[in-house]
């Protein structure tokens, strides 16, 4: 009856330890212990979730922090990019009044769309309203845009 399993507990040496045991979780000293894997980099038993031990766990999460820079920096100019293509859009179907300058269903429809977005310091925006319409456009801090009609 006793000694059905064998404990797969590794040491720090990287033996196992083999004692003869009736639970299959491991021995009566290691039952309780924490399942360890070895290191990817250099083979030493770690309990990290990462699946390295302390030594390589730091070069790990550094890189999976630039990695989420990188995601949130392509996603921020990606977002800047789509709200440029929609005021392209629109500035090709809006009407030009030579004698009152923009037509009025005009405005209220750049205003919405303004209004909409969060446009954070485009300057690309600026001139490009600015060349397809006679509205000027004031940056005021980095934050915030007002359009003001003339």
């Amino acid at each position: 009856m006793i000694g059905e399993y064998t404990c797969q507990y590794i040491h720090n040496s990287g033996k196992i330890c083999g004692a003869l045991c009736i639970r299959p979780e491991g021995c009566r000293l290691h039952y309780k212990a924490k399942k360890r894997v070895l290191c990817t980099d250099c083979g030493k038993p770690t309990a990290s979730a990462c699946g390295r031990c302390k030594i390589y766990k730091r070069g790990y999460y550094v890189a999976s922090y630039y990695h989420r820079l990188r995601e949130k920096t392509l996603e921020q100019s990606s977002c800047q990019d789509i709200k440029i293509d929609a005021i392209k859009k629109l500035s090709k179907s809006l009407i030009r009044d030579p004698d009152r300058g923009i037509h009025s269903d005009s405005n209220i429809l750049k205003e919405k769309i303004l209004s909409n977005y969060d446009w954070q310091g485009l300057e690309e925006l600026s001139n490009l309203l600015n060349s397809f319409t006679q509205a000027s456009i004031y940056m005021s801090g980095s934050y915030y845009l007002t359009l003001n009609i003339i």
